[in-house]
């Protein structure tokens, strides 16, 4: 019998609360196989993935006291970063993160998958024939043209669980994305450890 993957999981983007480190506490005692954290999405609108600005995403410092009980537990961590998740979003978030392993001591291993899509490529994609279509069919989107893409400024993906997973083998205190399916960041550990989707 497959056994449970307990996962302690929250949204970075939001500060966590002042007692929050007794609630880690005691999800550490209940027992934690993962901490996940979702920190991309598509509801704060195209703005900001074309501009590749983020507002006010202090995801480092929410992340810190989720980050002390992985690395003290040897808890594998899993985070999405850079609310639009863009390349430019992902790197400002990584940078803030790798202040604060300075100014704690801190030196995890660390996997990123980058879920940015060069434009080149998916425009050559398409001149060969590749069709992007919408995932389903009321979405009220069209098959993806070159036109579309050549006046994009930036192109992400919404990665699933399978490039987290490969991530999490191997052997690293951490997993750090850009826009990533929220399931997909939750699916990853369960799936490693044989659980079906």
């Amino acid at each position: 019998m497959t056994q449970p993957v307990r996962i302690l999981g929250f949204v970075n983007h939001i500060a966590p609360v002042s007692d929050i480190a007794d609630e880690i506490s005691q999800a550490l005692e209940w027992g934690v196989d993962a901490i996940v954290a979702q920190g991309t999405g598509s509801d704060w609108g195209p703005y900001w993935l074309g501009s590749g600005e983020q507002p006010g995403a202090a995801q480092a410092r929410n992340i810190e006291p989720y980050v002390e009980a992985a690395l003290q537990h040897d808890i594998p961590f899993i985070f999405s970063f850079g609310i639009a998740g863009a390349n430019a979003h992902l790197d400002q978030c990584l940078e803030d993160f790798n202040q604060l392993c300075e100014r704690r001591g801190w030196s995890p291993r660390i996997a990123v998958v980058r879920s940015e899509v060069d434009t080149d490529f998916l425009a050559d994609q398409i001149e060969a024939g590749a069709e992007v279509i919408p995932a389903y069919d009321e979405s009220g989107l069209e098959t993806l043209e070159r036109a579309t893409v050549d006046q994009a400024e930036r192109i992400v993906a919404l990665i699933g669980p399978e490039p987290v997973e490969q991530a999490l083998r191997e052997n690293v205190d951490g997993v750090i994305t850009g826009r990533a399916l929220d399931i997909g960041l939750f699916m990853a550990l369960p799936m490693m450890r044989g659980i079906p989707k």
